[in-house]
């Protein structure tokens, strides 16, 4: 691909969101091919608010990219798969789940455990909040407390109490991750039950490791 030509294209053409015909903006397109790349510099009328996302249903239509040095807008067309910085958001989660249960050890008190699991993870450029409680067969069940919400210090009382080999935990945390493309920041927020044994902590039907994704339906 090659980079933009400095004069530009004279023929202006209107880009719409394939999903809900949004108009996204007015370009200036070379060539008669498809619309599979847009220079930044060639855009002539912005309707977007956040980049590469449609303003009416919040369908993302491209990638914010560099073509051969031009940033421009890489356009997104039957996709299989959810984009690379999410698909490294969620394996931040699934770090932090491991670094979290790798603290499990019998006799250590819940809030032992939440310190120095945060201590660790933070150490490792993760942004932790933990929150995660023992399981029974009705839910929530007796035993240590692993964190709050609003309670990332340590759950006096109910985070006191000591962990016990045999037992089941809903393995509930998020990790805050900052989107580039977005400008924003996100929590990837997990929840999976375990059970905590001699051989340590073991999910129950496996955890989530890649987006489950559904295929939108074209209007």
């Amino acid at each position: 691909m090659a980079k933009p030509n400095k004069k530009g294209p004279s023929r202006t053409v209107d880009v719409f969101c394939a999903k809900c015909k949004a108009q996204l903006f007015k370009y200036r397109k070379g060539g008669k091919g498809a619309l599979i790349k847009c220079f930044k510099e060639r855009i002539v009328e912005d309707n977007t608010k956040v980049p590469c996302t449609c303003p009416e249903c919040g369908q993302e239509f491209a990638r914010d990219t560099l073509v051969r040095g031009a940033p421009a807008f890489k356009m997104v067309a039957g996709e299989s798969e959810a984009p690379q910085y999410l698909q490294q958001a969620l394996l931040s989660g699934n770090k932090l789940q491991d670094v979290f249960t790798g603290q499990f050890a019998e006799g250590l008190t819940g809030n032992q455990v939440l310190k120095r699991s945060r201590e660790r993870a933070i150490l490792q450029g993760l942004t932790p909040t933990i929150y995660t409680h023992p399981l029974g067969y009705h839910g929530h069940a007796a035993g240590t407390t692993l964190g709050m919400w609003d309670s990332q210090d340590g759950v006096p009382g109910d985070g006191d109490y000591p962990l016990h080999l045999n037992t089941a935990y809903s393995i509930e945390l998020n990790n805050a991750v900052y989107i580039e493309p977005w400008k924003k920041e996100i929590r990837i927020m997990l929840e999976e039950d375990a059970i905590f044994d001699g051989s340590g902590v073991w999910y129950l039907n496996g955890r989530q490791t890649a987006f489950l994704l559904i295929k939108s339906q074209s209007r």
